[in-house]
């Protein structure tokens, strides 16, 4: 384990290192060559609260609250550098990467797609407004799969990110929050809240079906 300098949000990884969200503090970097003995790498502080993060090559994509999203170059663990901050349409909680496109979690904005191509430079070419804040979001093939809090799991087609198009929706059993998801394949994972997890069959997204659940001791992020 590894004290990290303010509470951990979030963390991408390779093969040695492991960028971490630590919140108002921003980004930490540890070593992790050797899972046993974890080296502190560096620190940089950012304008906003650090959620989530997206990892591509040599870039970290930080979605930062009301800052939008960062771009940092982690060429250099140990010295993080910020090299831009780039706004989004409403309030960035959690973000992930399709190709050349960023797909961030845009609170009351829902799905907000930026293009990445040029990546020190992000720019929006596409956005889909969902019912209820979005909180997080998971990408599999060309379908994103979204956290929107009391409106449960909504799907959307990213095939075409300048027009993305509803696909499906679920409302968890009492409209519970629907905070975090992790879609692999035709499943998809579910932290709801004081619910637990829940295991959904995305097979048919128009028709998405919960498959199994597991009451959390604790409130399920």
């Amino acid at each position: 384990s590894f004290a990290t300098v303010d509470g951990a949000r979030d963390v991408a990884i390779n093969s040695v290192w492991a960028y971490v969200s630590v919140g108002n503090l921003g980004l930490q970097t540890v070593n992790i060559s050797d899972p046993i003995d974890l080296v502190p790498g560096g620190t940089l502080d950012l304008p906003g609260f650090a959620y989530g993060l997206a990892l591509q090559g040599n870039r970290l994509y930080v979605a930062q609250s009301q800052y939008g999203v960062a771009v940092v170059d982690v060429a250099t663990p140990w010295a993080p550098t910020l090299v831009s901050n780039v706004d989004g349409n409403d309030w960035p909680r959690d973000v992930a990467i399709h190709g050349t496109d960023l797909l961030v979690a845009d609170s009351l904005a829902g799905l907000t797609i930026m293009d990445i191509s040029q990546p020190d430079s992000p720019g929006i070419i596409g956005n889909f407004v969902t019912a209820t804040s979005c909180l997080a979001v998971s990408v599999w093939d060309d379908r994103a799969y979204l956290a929107c809090g009391s409106g449960g799991l909504v799907i959307v087609d990213i095939s075409n990110p300048n027009d993305p198009q509803p696909l499906g929706s679920l409302v968890f059993p009492a409209a519970a929050t629907c905070r975090n998801v992790t879609a692999s394949g035709d499943t998809l994972y579910a932290a709801v809240n004081d619910r637990g997890l829940f295991v959904v069959d995305v097979t048919n997204p128009a028709n998405p079906t919960i498959i199994g659940s597991h009451d959390t001791p604790g409130t399920a992020y």
